[in-house]
C-alpha cells in the first residue's frame, strides 16, 4: 500500500535512520502533494493558539498534530455513517505510521472526540495494526476501553498478529487477563498460530475452550 503512494507522489518514503517530516499540518491530502503549509495555517488547522477540539493542545509541526489535524478534516467533511474513501484510509495509515512510539497512546486518546458511527471504529482500528508490531501489550490493554462492538475485534486483531510472531506470550496473556466473556474468542485466535510450533500444547490447551462448538 504504501509502494503505491510512493509512486504515486502521495508521500515522501521515510528512509531508514530518518524521522517523518515534522514541519506543516495536513488540510487536505493535496497538500502531501504541493507541500508544506505556513505556520498561521498549521496553527489553525491543529488547533493550537485558540479553540477546542481535536489538536488544541498539541504542539505544532509533530506527527501527532499533523494525525490530529488530518482527523478533523475528515470528521468535519464526512457525514454520518459515510464510508471512509481509499485516499483518506491510506493517508490516515500513513500517519499513523509515522508516529514516534511513545506517542501511540496519545494519538489513541485522540478517538475520544471522532464520532462513534463513522472515524472512531475505523481510526481505532488502524492504530492498532501498528502498534500491536511492537506493543501488543499496550496495544491490548487500549483495545479494551474501546466501545465493546469494536473492542472485540481489536483485541482478536492485536492477538492474531502477536500470536504470528510470539503465541506462547499472547497464550500466557489471555490467560491472564482475558475475561471469560471473551476467553473463547481469544483462544480461538491464538491457538491455531500455537499449534504451528507447539501442537501438543495447543492442544492441552485446547481443553480450556469454554465452548464446545469452537472446541471443534
Amino acid at each position: 500500500m504504501l509502494g503505491l503512494l510512493f509512486a504515486a507522489g502521495v508521500v515522501t518514503p521515510i528512509l531508514p535512520g530518518s524521522g517523518p517530516d515534522r514541519q506543516g499540518a495536513i488540510q487536505s491530502n493535496g497538500d502531501l502533494r504541493k507541500g508544506r503549509l505556513g505556520p498561521s495555517q498549521a496553527n489553525q488547522q491543529t488547533g493550537v493558539g485558540g479553540g477546542g477540539g481535536l489538536g488544541t493542545q498539541l504542539q505544532t509541526n509533530t506527527p501527532l498534530a499533523r494525525l490530529a489535524a488530518f482527523l478533523r478534516r475528515v470528521e468535519q467533511g464526512h457525514a454520518p455513517w459515510a464510508d471512509l474513501n481509499l485516499d483518506d484510509q491510506q493517508t490516515m495509515d500513513f500517519l499513523i505510521w509515522s508516529l514516534p512510539a511513545a506517542d501511540y497512546p496519545k494519538a489513541f486518546a485522540l478517538r475520544r472526540e471522532l464520532r462513534p458511527q463513522l472515524l472512531r471504529p475505523e481510526f481505532e482500528t488502524s492504530l492498532v495494526r501498528y502498534w500491536r508490531e511492537f506493543d501488543p501489550l499496550a496495544a491490548l490493554a487500549a483495545a479494551q476501553t474501546a466501545r465493546e462492538f469494536n473492542s472485540i475485534n481489536l483485541i482478536g486483531d492485536i492477538l492474531r498478529g502477536w500470536g504470528d510472531k510470539d503465541p506462547a506470550a499472547a497464550l500466557t496473556w489471555l490467560r491472564q487477563s482475558a475475561g471469560e466473556s471473551i476467553r473463547g474468542f481469544a483462544l480461538a485466535q491464538v491457538l491455531p498460530k500455537l499449534a504451528r510450533t507447539d501442537p501438543q500444547g495447543a492442544m492441552a490447551a485446547l481443553a480450556e475452550m469454554p465452548s464446545g462448538l469452537q472446541k471443534q
